[in-house]
């Protein structure tokens, strides 16, 4: 039986009521745990965390620290727990009635990647070719470059491993290091889509604590965080912007060709539209 573990600040129990009615309305109630999330107006910052060096990021807020460890303690508890698998979502997603049938074709089919993106994001984002996932509807499609959100997805043991590895010191946003490609890291989105965060969703009523950011309502946890000096910001932009010319030139053609997206996934029916 497939584990949900969705995170939460102790002091915002109204997403996780919001959470537990998307539990039950998909009919995953008695599989899903609620994870104490890392709250930064009370913890300290992680001493995993790395700030200043030449990596992705030269500085993260204190909310992004918190939301990295929350996310690094799910990871950890499926470890600790030698479960095969588990899906982490955060506190503030719309789940399809098709959720736990996607997971049940995912597990069934045998483990397809390290990470597999439940959610979908709008945003102009490169996949692979689609592939069928075992007998079922849903179809796979490898990340092919760094995508927004992590808000529901599937990880494996072997995957929570090696992310638990690579974050020993960290300097990144979560979602970025979650769903970046690089060597020895397989990561995949299925479609159709079968989650989103609430804020993203056409039809969701942004009011309450749902519709709400600790990343931009709590100044102290977010203050303003330095980017780093000329030299490693002039680095970033070059290599993004080499990134940017070799996919127009040379890939996205023969992605386009060969079956693969280039744009935003597509929804179940039941989660309408992106906003």
């Amino acid at each position: 039986m497939t584990r949900y573990m969705f995170i939460n600040l102790d002091r915002v129990p109204e997403r996780a009521r919001f959470m537990e009615g998307q539990a039950r309305k998909v009919g995953i109630d008695a599989q899903i745990e609620r994870i104490a999330a890392t709250d930064a107006l009370t913890e300290a910052p992680s001493d995993r965390y790395r700030p200043h060096g030449w990596g992705p990021r030269w500085e993260l807020s204190r909310s992004e620290i918190a939301c990295f460890e929350s996310h690094r303690r799910c990871w950890q508890r499926l470890r600790d727990e030698g479960l095969g698998h588990a899906v982490i979502l955060e506190d503030d997603v719309i789940l399809s009635t098709r959720l736990p049938e996607a997971v049940a074709a995912l597990c069934a089919a045998g483990p397809p990647a390290d990470v597999v993106k439940l959610d979908g994001v709008r945003q102009m984002v490169r996949y692979g070719p689609r592939i069928s996932v075992g007998a079922s509807e849903f179809g796979l499609r490898a990340i092919l470059q760094t995508v927004h959100s992590a808000g529901c997805y599937l990880i494996s043991a072997a995957g929570a491993d090696m992310l638990l590895a690579a974050s020993a010191g960290f300097c990144d946003h979560l979602d970025d290091f979650v769903f970046n490609p690089r060597a020895a890291w397989s990561i995949a989105q299925i479609e159709p889509a079968v989650a989103l965060q609430a804020v993203l969703a056409a039809g969701f009523d942004a009011a309450g604590e749902v519709g709400r950011s600790e990343r931009t309502r709590q100044a102290g946890i977010n203050a303003a965080k330095a980017r780093g000096p000329l030299p490693y910001r002039a680095l970033k932009e070059a290599r993004r912007s080499a990134r940017a010319l070799r996919w127009r030139l040379y890939v996205d053609r023969r992605l386009r060709a060969g079956g693969g997206r280039i744009g935003s996934v597509p929804l179940a029916a039941d989660l309408g539209d992106y906003r």
